[in-house]
């Protein structure tokens, strides 16, 4: 189905993915839930039966097979070419991978000496407010993988932007420690509140 060149609202992409335009009790339930969120985050989110206006299971699953598919594309762009050319590209995938999720996850990118994805991996899951990261395992799954440079991500379910001493530190380890088998951390980045922030970018690695 092409899509003419007119601007298609929240609501009407998920209808027609959902296949409900001819359906207005199910597109309330959606304009409902549309008003309520600050983002489209929740779409993706696993706490259902919480959920004031909860979404049917079938929703859900055509919902999942549509973010799987577009996360697909992604990775595959991420695949063949240089991800620091294009660092948007790789914040993007992991505001999708890791922006929904309401306890801490923490990811590691895996490239090449190219800067070509070979691997992305959650690594570590934590509580609302924290994770235990084990540098040995980092290490060891870089070089499981013979990855030349690592992009380290994790996210802030609270949806703070600010980056933590513990997060610095953490960095630092991992720098020091990779970089004696010859592997560069590219960057670590932090998925909070919809957006993503660099600490490269922010001069702090």
């Amino acid at each position: 189905m092409a899509f003419e060149a007119v601007y298609y609202s929240e609501l009407d992409l998920l209808a027609l993915i959902l296949g409900l335009s001819s359906d207005p009790e199910s597109l309330d339930l959606l304009y409902a839930r549309l008003c309520r969120e600050q983002n489209l985050q929740w779409l993706r989110g696993q706490e259902v039966e919480s959920e004031v206006f909860p979404l049917p299971v079938a929703w859900r699953q055509q919902l999942q097979a549509c973010f799987e598919l577009a996360d697909r594309v992604i990775y595959e762009a991420l695949k063949n070419s240089d991800v620091m050319h294009a660092p948007r590209d790789i914040q993007r995938f992991l505001l999708r991978r890791l922006g929904h999720f309401q306890t801490e996850q923490f990811a590691v990118a895996f490239l090449d000496s190219a800067h070509r994805m070979l691997e992305f991996k959650i690594l570590f899951s934590g509580t609302v407010n924290s994770v235990r990261v084990y540098p040995r395992v980092v290490v060891q799954q870089a070089l499981a993988i013979n990855a030349s440079a690592l992009i380290l991500s994790h996210n802030h379910p609270s949806g703070s932007w600010q980056v933590s001493a513990a997060d610095i530190d953490l960095t630092e380890e991992l720098r020091v420690l990779v970089e004696k088998f010859d592997i560069r951390i590219l960057d670590h980045l932090i998925v909070a509140q919809g957006a993503v922030v660099s600490m490269v970018e922010r001069g702090l690695l």
